[in-house]
């Protein structure tokens, strides 16, 4: 078995100089171990990505302050 690191997904659905080679070593691999601790922390990760590209959210300070402060959906329209 083979625990996979949230860099690895995270390579894998955003671009990063290392998505082509995570996309291969997930395709070639079998007996995947994934924790949910590496799935909280792709999520967060992935959420902050989204807020940064969205709302041009540079640093933890102004992510906490804008999803505490605002109404907004980071997830609405993701997987459409």
């Amino acid at each position: 078995m083979i625990l996979v690191d949230t860099n690895m997904f995270y390579s894998i659905f955003f671009e990063t100089e290392f998505s082509r080679r995570a996309r291969k070593v997930i395709e070639g691999l079998s007996n995947l171990v994934k924790s949910f601790t590496v799935i909280n922390e792709l999520i967060f990760v992935s959420v902050r990505k989204l807020a940064e590209n969205r709302h041009n959210i540079r640093n933890y300070l102004e992510f906490r302050k804008f999803i505490t402060e605002k109404d907004i959906s980071l997830l609405k329209g993701m997987w459409s």
